[in-house]
């Protein structure tokens, strides 16, 4: 599906009405002044996927999900670059994506006693929440889990089957040298020939 004229400038807007707005929050938040352009920057990339997600019709739980991967690994890359904890750059470039409506009018809904209303909206939100959970472990989970446990169960086996075929080569080869001294020494006791039984 190609995007209009009228969409791309739209998606403009949003990226930087969105990297406005986490900018404003990143100042309310009392983030470093050297990251606050990075905090923007961050909010904007995570709000430009998750409305080019919806415009190519994703709903709202997938788009949230799309958006916090390269929200993610965005943060990552400034904390390294800039030396900073990631959580500068995530707490800040988090806030366009929070369901905060969502979390609005389920509450609202409900004191209004409409609850079926509440319950939909309020699963929605829900579902958002936990594709936002699930976008940020994502990455993090194969950095700092999946990769350390792999690591954890692979080298132990490998060292030890190294060690065996070490182990074992050199019993063999030693074994071998033995072996086939004691055959030299019954050829030559045959024979009488101690350099042939050697070279062949």
């Amino acid at each position: 599906m190609m995007l209009t004229s009228t969409q791309i400038g739209e998606l403009a807007a949003q990226f930087f009405i969105a990297g406005a707005g986490t900018l404003s929050f990143a100042v309310l938040f009392g983030c470093p002044r050297k990251s606050l352009p990075f905090c923007g920057l961050v909010g904007a990339v995570g709000w430009f996927v998750y409305e080019l997600a919806v415009m190519l019709g994703a709903d709202s739980a997938a788009a949230s999900l799309l958006a916090v991967i390269p929200l993610t690994l965005l943060t990552r890359v400034f904390a390294i670059v800039i030396k900073m904890p990631v959580t500068v750059f995530l707490l800040s470039g988090i806030f366009p994506l929070v369901p905060g409506a969502g979390i609005y009018y389920t509450a609202y809904y409900f004191i209004q006693g409409n609850n079926a209303l509440a319950l939909s909206t309020g699963s929605s939100t829900f579902t958002v929440a936990v594709a936002l959970a699930i976008g940020f472990t994502l990455p993090q989970t194969y950095r700092y889990v999946l990769l350390p446990m792999a690591y954890r169960l692979i080298v132990p086996p490998l060292t030890s089957e190294f060690l065996n075929i070490f182990k074992n080569s050199a019993v063999c080869s030693t074994i071998g040298l033995l072996e086939l001294a004691a055959q030299g020494r019954q050829l030559v006791d045959y024979t009488a020939q101690p350099y042939e039984s050697f070279i062949a």
